[in-house]
């Protein structure tokens, strides 16, 4: 589920962790490898600042970040818009209909609008910028984590975003134990401010990438 929460400079995030069991722990030796690798590197060998950010690398690993985080975000809607669908199909009462409004609206201005479009997703189109600035090679394998803020990021901001998603996977285990059309109508709201979310990254991440360096 896409359940937000709405903090600023430390905002919401959603359920984009599909990582699995096997691919999760990997991902974690990697993170620990690029703190270590970082803090024991020659302060000599730096690039100079104009260099990282015209390096092509750098932009690859940012649009590669960029396009990964769209990209988990649609495959949420894609496994969640069939059980919102399907509740259409049902004989829904005024009460279901009046449920499904309110749930839509709500998940349109709470996750899609206070979460994706003022929290989220400028941050990512934030961690971008940075990425295309500052890449390593550990970042730019896990670009899409990076930009959503799993990793090299402030420790609230960690806190923030593992916390969440642990209670994301608490309450989709919930949903899921809940029959027809009473998943429908959640799931219906979430596919709502997902979409909004995955178009507001979008539009927010392509326009900060595009933009010419100012130096």
């Amino acid at each position: 589920m896409g359940i937000l929460g709405s903090a600023q400079g430390a905002g919401p995030q959603p359920l984009a962790t599909a990582a699995s069991p096997v691919y999760f722990p990997f991902a974690l030796r990697l993170i620990r490898y690029d703190r270590r690798s970082k803090s024991l590197a020659p302060r000599t060998t730096r690039v100079s600042k104009p260099f990282q950010q015209q390096s092509t690398f750098g932009s690859l690993a940012a649009w590669w970040g960029l396009i990964g985080a769209v990209a988990i975000l649609v495959m949420a809607i894609g496994r969640l818009y069939p059980f919102a669908v399907e509740m259409f199909s049902l004989d829904l009462s005024v009460l279901h209909w009046t449920l499904v409004v309110a749930n839509v609206l709500f998940m349109a201005w709470s996750e899609g609008y206070r979460g994706f479009q003022h929290s989220f997703s400028p941050r990512v189109a934030e961690r971008a910028v940075l990425l295309r600035s500052d890449p390593t090679p550990i970042r730019a394998l896990l670009a899409p984590f990076y930009v959503m803020g799993y990793f090299s990021a402030p420790r609230p901001v960690l806190i923030l975003v593992y916390t969440i998603s642990l209670g994301v996977i608490v309450l989709i285990q919930i949903v899921r134990a809940l029959e027809q059309p009473w998943r429908g109508i959640v799931d219906a709201g979430v596919v709502v401010g997902l979409t909004w979310g995955a178009l507001a990254t979008l539009y927010h991440g392509v326009s900060a990438l595009s933009a010419r360096d100012e130096s």
